[in-house]
């Protein structure tokens, strides 16, 4: 059991993957981390039906995988009793979290500034598609937009004049999500050590920046994207198809150590002492280069993936066979690492869940609990605040839950 956040109390006030990732590793590691949602749930909890997943109480494995191990509470924040619970259930946390956007956050008094002022110790997450400053502040953000369109990654990795990448869901939010644990822990520290809490603030946009800084910045200077095939930044980095139609990737980034040892594994010494491309300087020739990218083309089609992997495997190099999402679950590399968590639900169906990509001494008994129905920790959580049953009784009667009893 992981307890290294113990006593750490969050209101996870989120929707969808990024910020909802944020609280479950937190409620990973040991904090009372309690979603609240709108009557009904939010849209990840049906949205796993797109992706061929199942998207029901019983079995919710992609609802589950941004929210386990957290409570659950349905809030109608349009109410006053609903919003009244709302501001008494921060007043009960250490952490607030949400992705709603800042005017509708202001409107109910649960902006930074307002809940700050009550509230002092209270660390305040956010996350916003493109940052809370300039002039589109205000639009809405997803992954595949904030993170890969406006990040580059869609125009810049897309050969150019075909269709552009079939994007795949949640990977921006996950990196993302990581780095609004890493703020929130950060500023729960310093309202530990000083008694007053910090504004987080994360986006979309901003982390794309930073998780592409490379290209954001050699792209300033005499880079160019997107890169033709034959035209790698090092034909030593790059990825090549094997005779078995598997795709292998190299990665040797000091050339000149690199290009002998690999022309060597390839049946290729005749070119070893090629002054055209042995050397780093010689790459500076971008027919040379392109000529190489080629000759390394044709040396990997000669071969099978296996034969090359035990190659590459006894010299010691680093390379990877490229693998498929589907290959992921049943990766013995994986399970020997405790990646993944073999999880039955409800109804007896099972999988592999992800686990945190964070590891402690004592990881391998971390709790997994399946993620709240929507609202199933009203009752306790409102005992927990203080609400008697009459209290409780009153409230759903003013529709604090939902629509009020006729």
């Amino acid at each position: 059991m992981i307890e290294l956040l113990k006593g750490v109390k969050v209101v996870d006030f989120t929707t969808m993957v990024a910020a909802p990732a944020a609280a479950k590793l937190m409620a990973d590691w040991g904090a009372d981390v309690v979603k609240v949602e709108a009557p009904g749930g939010e849209v990840l909890r049906v949205l796993g039906a797109s992706m061929g997943a199942p998207a029901k109480p019983e079995e919710n494995p992609i609802f589950d995988l941004y929210n386990a191990n957290k409570k659950g509470m349905t809030l109608d924040l349009k109410t006053e009793a609903g919003l009244d619970v709302m501001v008494k259930l921060i007043a009960w946390a250490d952490v607030f979290i949400s992705n709603v956007r800042l005017e509708s956050l202001k409107k109910l008094g649960l902006d930074y500034e307002t809940l700050s002022a009550k509230y002092p110790s209270l660390v305040w997450t956010h996350f916003s598609g493109y940052g809370l400053q300039g002039d589109e502040a205000g639009r809405p953000g997803y992954d595949m937009a904030a993170y890969w369109a406006r990040g580059g990654f869609v125009a810049d990795l897309s050969p150019k004049g075909e269709h552009p990448l079939h994007l795949p869901t949640g990977i921006g939010d996950g990196i993302c999500g990581l780095a609004l644990l890493s703020g929130t822990l950060a500023a729960l520290r310093q309202a530990e050590q000083t008694g007053l809490g910090q504004e987080v603030r994360v986006s979309l946009y901003g982390t794309a920046i930073y998780a592409n800084g490379v290209q954001v910045i050699s792209t300033q200077y005499q880079d160019v994207f997107p890169k033709p095939y034959h035209r790698p930044t090092s034909p030593l980095m790059h990825s090549y198809r094997t005779k078995d139609g598997e795709i292998m990737v190299i990665v040797l980034p000091v050339h000149d150590k690199g290009y002998p040892q690999l022309m060597k594994l390839l049946d290729r010494e005749d070119l070893i002492d090629d002054d055209r491309y042995a050397t780093q300087a010689a790459m500076a020739n971008p027919q040379h280069k392109e000529e190489l990218t080629h000759i390394l083309e044709e040396a990997f089609a000669q071969f099978d993936s296996q034969t090359l992997s035990e190659r590459f495997l006894a010299a010691d190099i680093t390379f990877e066979r490229a693998r498929h999402f589907e290959e992921i679950a049943h990766d013995p590399q994986a399970q020997a690492n405790h990646y993944l968590y073999d999880y039955q639900f409800a109804n007896g169906h099972r999988a592999q869940m992800p686990t945190s990509p964070v590891h402690f001494s004592d990881n391998l008994d971390m709790p997994y609990h399946a993620a709240p129905l929507a609202g199933a920790d009203n009752q306790a959580m409102l005992k927990k605040l203080g609400y008697g049953e009459a209290e409780i009784e009153a409230l759903k009667e003013q529709g604090a839950f939902g629509k009020a009893k006729k």
